[in-house]
């Protein structure tokens, strides 16, 4: 095969902001990534992991379910289950985390792929989508397409 570039666990990423340490997380478009080595600020280039699993600091005031979605807040570097503007879904809860426990293994998972043209996901996007979700089981049942539960 002749157009195979790399597995693509990774990235070269361009830093155009602060300073990055290695292991801080780093939003790379939609997604989560790792830094793998520490990345200059303003123009610094380093690679960036985006998959496997990571301890990651959470709240020490939430405790987190084994396979819950956790999003990410890259400025104050922490992992939290609740979905809020501003945070990127990072991944799952690779095991339980206590509400006292600083930090918590973080499965890092690509983000689900989108069709040409649709918004970003976000928690108010995840919402209207349960709505209109819900409005199309009403109409099914209401057609005979589907059973009432």
């Amino acid at each position: 095969m002749t157009n195979f570039i790399q597995p693509g666990d990774s990235v070269e990423y361009s830093n155009s902001g602060a300073a990055i340490d290695s292991g801080d997380m780093v939003a790379v478009g939609h997604r989560i990534g790792i830094a793998l080595t520490d990345i200059a600020a303003t123009t610094g280039k380093g690679t960036v992991n985006l998959d496997g699993v990571y301890s990651l600091a959470k709240s020490t005031s939430e405790a987190v379910a084994i396979g819950v979605q956790l999003y990410a807040n890259t400025t104050a570097q922490t992992v939290t289950a609740t979905p809020a503007a501003g945070l990127v879904p990072c991944g799952v809860a690779h095991e339980a985390g206590a509400e006292t426990a600083a930090t918590v293994n973080v499965r890092l998972q690509e983000q689900p792929k989108r069709a040409a043209g649709q918004a970003n996901s976000s928690a108010v996007d995840t919402a209207a989508m349960v709505v209109d979700f819900n409005a199309l089981l009403a109409k099914l049942r209401a057609a005979g397409i589907i059973a009432t539960l």
